[in-house]
């Protein structure tokens, strides 16, 4: 997938997150959701995951990565997580059938 709609698609991610925070909790497609948003996030390496939780997620400090790396180096592993999680996200969400998942989860 190009570069341009990877970080377009994670954008949509992202609203639809938002989006599905403000409806109730009794829809099951919100439930789905947030079962498969959950799985890839956990899913990922520890660096990925730490990287999206604090820069899209958990935003105290915008310049948190500034303790950790150089800006190159953060660039590039926020690019790489991004990429990881969209296609992890797509594969799951979009491609396989609601009864593949317990949609028991509470968030």
């Amino acid at each position: 997938m190009h570069e341009q709609k990877i970080y377009s698609r994670f954008d949509q991610i992202l609203e639809a997150k938002n989006r599905f925070k403000i409806v109730g909790s009794g829809s099951e497609e919100r439930k789905r959701f947030f079962l498969i948003f959950n799985y890839c996030l956990n899913s990922l390496k520890d660096e990925y995951r730490t990287i999206l939780n604090k820069t899209y997620f958990e935003r105290d400090y915008e310049y948190w990565w500034l303790d950790y790396y150089c800006k190159s180096s953060y660039y590039r592993k926020r690019h790489w997580a991004i990429i990881a999680f969209v296609r992890l996200f797509e594969l799951i969400y979009e491609n396989v059938n609601d009864y593949s998942f317990n949609l028991n989860y509470s968030n």
